[in-house]
């Protein structure tokens, strides 16, 4: 029985070994129409306006986008590039702005929104300078 130094989908060459080992290889068929699963990765080549887009602060959402990936691959290829992870938290400087625009009846949502942060930061923000929040709409 003669191997294959080769790692393509050779069936019909490794027939001799499947029968030796009494195994037959799977075959698993796609529906017609149905869209193989794309892994893209962000070119070498773009590393380095990569690397300078997110330390610009250039959001996650608008980085995935413009190198036409998922926003899970521009955390990965941030951490790959040993780029300092983000956690976006509402500045300081900006805390007591919040917690004006809040008491004049603003929403956590529109603070959040206007700031470029979650809601619920907002909310974790001014609950740590003693802000009371308003119970959630409809309640």
């Amino acid at each position: 029985m003669e191997l294959v130094c080769s790692y393509s989908n050779r069936r019909l060459e490794f027939a001799p070994l499947l029968d030796a080992l009494g195994s037959t290889p799977r075959v698993v068929r796609r529906p017609e129409g149905t869209p193989t699963q794309i892994h893209r990765r962000i070119p070498e080549t773009l590393h380095d306006r990569f690397r300078s887009d997110y330390m610009d602060g250039v959001p996650i959402k608008e980085l995935a986008i413009d190198y036409r990936v998922s926003r899970e691959t521009v955390f990965k290829q941030a951490a790959r590039l040993n780029l300092p992870p983000r956690n976006p938290k509402l500045h300081h400087d900006y805390i007591e702005f919040a917690a004006a625009l809040y008491e004049g009846g603003a929403s956590l949502a529109t603070i959040g929104a206007q700031f470029g942060v979650a809601a619920n930061t907002v909310r974790s923000a001014l609950l740590s300078r003693g802000v009371l929040t308003r119970p959630p709409s409809g309640f």
